[in-house]
């Protein structure tokens, strides 16, 4: 799992000049490979129905928001197969988003499930917790959504009417909202 905070600009010319080979990628590099396979297999509008991320530059916008916590998913081998990114902390309760790439979706979602465990396990200076429950709203209508984030371990509370807003047909939608705590409860 990667911790995105900054990415060095002089990364993101590596990646141009080193093209599609993932494993001697940077950050940057490996960002814009998981961008793209978002795009291509035509899950970006679903991992990111509240905003237009078609665009390259919009999705590092994203990424590099000086209050999210961007976590690059990557199988055993450095492949980026998800993401999850920590919005809205107060306290050490955050709101997460996350999506997975269509392509090896049981190696994504295993490594998304440790990555889940490994936000828990981040720790402070002083040793507490740093994060003690994740919260998310979800589409009603992505079930695939629904399934993967109940099959990670997230309780769902309550749909919220018109709490969601889809971009590309200036809509408002219902999402369910879900808890996964750190100790289960």
């Amino acid at each position: 799992m990667d911790y995105i905070n900054t990415i060095p600009k002089n990364d993101i010319a590596h990646f141009e000049k080193e093209g599609e080979q993932t494993k001697s990628l940077g950050v940057a590099g490996r960002l814009n490979h998981y961008h793209r396979l978002l795009v291509e297999g035509g899950n970006l509008r679903h991992c990111f129905f509240d905003h237009d991320m078609a665009d390259f530059e919009n999705f590092m916008e994203f990424v590099m928001f000086p209050y999210h916590v961007f976590i690059l998913v990557l199988d055993e081998k450095g492949y980026p197969v998800g993401h999850a990114a920590l919005t809205n902390m107060t306290g050490k309760t955050a709101m997460i988003h996350f999506g997975i790439t269509r392509e090896r979706t049981t190696e994504a979602h295993d490594a998304l499930s440790a990555s889940l465990d490994q936000i828990f396990d981040m720790k402070r200076n002083n040793g507490s917790s740093y994060i003690e429950t994740l919260t998310g709203l979800t589409p009603m209508y992505n079930r695939p959504a629904r399934t993967l984030i109940a099959s990670v371990g997230f309780d769902p509370i309550k749909v919220i009417p018109k709490s969601g807003y889809r971009y590309w047909d200036k809509k408002f939608i219902d999402c369910m909202l879900s808890m996964r705590c750190r100790n289960g409860t």
